[in-house]
């Protein structure tokens, strides 16, 4: 079950990542806002399973934020407190090929996004 779960999501969250620059604005914060309800319920659902259970999405980092088009970006804590981390590869390294350093540009982009989001632990409840 837990790997059924991670499977669909990180397939989602790769198709959401891809599709943000073949979409309007106003589609891009639809099916944002549908992911992260998507990525809520399963969080939701699984903990009243199973209150060890953790969801750490890999990449949709555009997703931590409330929108991606903000000079400052805001914490999304919707997102936030449905996850207990994130995955993002290649984030110094193999961006473009294997043991090459990621390009200064694609680097500064993601870290934007990771460094938006300041410690976000939860309490035991959760919250």
């Amino acid at each position: 079950m837990h790997k059924l779960l991670s499977l669909v999501l990180v397939s989602l969250l790769f198709v959401s990542a891809t599709c943000e620059n073949m979409v309007s604005e106003e589609e891009t914060y639809i099916y944002r806002e549908r992911m992260i309800s998507f990525v809520d319920s399963i969080s939701k659902y699984a903990k009243e399973k199973d209150s060890d259970f953790i969801v750490i999405p890999q990449n949709g980092i555009q997703l931590l934020t409330e929108s991606n088009q903000e000079i400052v970006l805001k914490p999304n804590k919707k997102y936030l407190n449905a996850i207990e981390g994130i995955g993002r590869e290649s984030v110094f390294y193999g961006y473009n090929a294997d043991d090459q350093a990621t390009p200064e540009d694609a680097r500064k982009y993601i870290n934007r996004y990771l460094t938006a989001c300041p410690d976000q632990r939860k309490n035991s409840n959760g919250h």
